[in-house]
């Protein structure tokens, strides 16, 4: 079972996302704001945040600021109606790990979740390797040959 985390302080919106993901295999965990979204994730063993950019008292960019803090290894999609390529790279810098604009939700955001999610679950082989430990061998082979010593 797959545990996201919507966060939207309009609970339109949060029925519209929850509409669009309820599918077999995921639980849908909602909160209305940045500190009950933290308060969440300490109660549930979350796999995918998605997040309103505009809420009060703790807007999206600094949950997304927290997460990477605190859950570095959950992922989090940024939304809002208010979108721009500003406001987008603005969100992938503070570490969310992709934006859709909420006038794209109907048409992106089973995908876009499904593609974080399978993006994980085959990232986690080569995770493994590096936490294993990484490293290079190198082997040279000189030919005998007296002139290519100073």
């Amino acid at each position: 079972m797959t545990n996201l985390l919507i966060v939207d302080d309009t609970n339109v919106d949060l029925m519209l996302m929850e509409g669009l993901l309820n599918a077999p295999g995921f639980t849908i965990v909602t909160a209305g704001d940045g500190f009950q979204a933290l308060e969440k994730i300490s109660e549930w063993s979350i796999d995918l945040i998605l997040t309103d950019l505009q809420m009060p008292r703790m807007d999206g960019l600094e949950l997304v600021r927290q997460v990477r803090e605190k859950f570095p290894d959950i992922p989090l999609i940024l939304t809002t109606g208010e979108g721009s390529e500003d406001l987008a790279e603005e969100a992938l810098r503070a570490g969310a790990t992709t934006y859709i604009p909420k006038s794209k939700l109907s048409g992106m955001l089973e995908s876009t979740v499904r593609g974080v999610l399978d993006l994980l679950s085959s990232a986690s082989p080569a995770e493994f390797l590096f936490d294993e430990g990484f490293g290079s061998r190198f082997q040279f082979e000189l030919r005998p040959d007296a002139t290519l010593i100073p």
